[in-house]
């Protein structure tokens, strides 16, 4: 187990079965990989910053590995997870932006703690939201899970989607698209975004097959002058027709204010 919270200027092994390291400060290399492990299990944690001047940072080796980042991590240069099962944990409570095409041979991306992380580029690796926001303006091609107190948003593609917590396509109006199939559960929520001005509202689109069950929450969206209310068309619209999708509907919710209580029909 190796603990950093100094200065490390030259390749650090972490090549023994088991093997950990908690990194706080810098490992930073001109040449090879910045932390290279071997044939067994490695935990690499990173809270500092990771960097090479080869352009590979990380080359965690055989074996079933993880690498998880927080926040403040920084990484300079590509982290290559190697063969086996190799998970990537993004973890924190603040907000960090990070791209996809700097992962190599990961085959889980987790997300933790309270925190959003916004995902750009593409990746093929399975992905589950445990917790907090994950922001998706890319693709990642692997099945996905959102877990009960997870969010997924962004405008990207997935493989098949399993949603047990929220799934909000776009940032404001956009669009998720799932190459495979969609599952949401009883606890699940998708909610949508409707435009009363431009009468456009976000798409959920999937090319598979639709299991539906849960919540429904349709709202109007925030705009410049504000949100209008007692207003019929946008979000209402779209509440309609997408509601009788939902076969059967547990619970069904328009968010906001403007679809007049007058004009509901059951």
């Amino acid at each position: 187990t190796l603990i950093n919270g100094g200065v490390i200027d030259s390749p650090v092994p972490a090549a023994g079965n088991n093997s950990s390291i908690l990194n706080v400060g810098a490992i930073v290399t001109q040449s090879g990989a910045a932390i290279t492990g071997g044939a067994g299990a490695q935990d690499v944690e990173n809270h500092g910053v990771i960097a090479s001047g080869s352009g590979l940072a990380i080359d965690l080796g055989a074996g079933n590995d993880s690498l998880s980042l927080g926040q403040t991590a920084r990484l300079g240069g590509e982290a290559e997870g190697g063969a086996g099962f190799d998970t990537l944990n993004l973890t924190g409570n603040g907000g960090v932006q990070l791209g996809l095409d700097s992962f190599t041979n990961f085959e889980m991306v987790n997300k933790e703690d309270s925190g959003l992380w916004l995902l750009s580029g593409t990746n093929n690796m399975a992905w589950n939201v445990r917790a907090g926001t994950l922001v998706l303006n890319g693709e990642l091609a692997g099945q996905g899970v959102v877990e009960q107190g997870g969010l997924f948003a962004g405008n990207g593609k997935v493989g098949s989607l399993t949603n047990a917590g929220t799934v909000a396509p776009g940032m404001s109006i956009g669009r998720i698209a799932v190459a495979g199939d969609f599952t949401q559960t009883s606890t699940g929520v998708l909610e949508v975004e409707g435009s009363m001005v431009t009468d456009f509202a976000d798409p959920l689109n999937v090319s598979g097959r639709a299991t539906l069950g849960g919540t429904l929450a349709v709202r109007p969206e925030s705009r410049p002058f504000g949100i209008a209310t007692d207003a019929l068309g946008g979000s209402a619209t779209f509440f309609s027709a997408a509601a009788s999708l939902f076969c059967p509907v547990q619970l069904v919710g328009v968010v906001g204010s403007d679809y007049p209580v007058d004009s509901l029909q059951f």
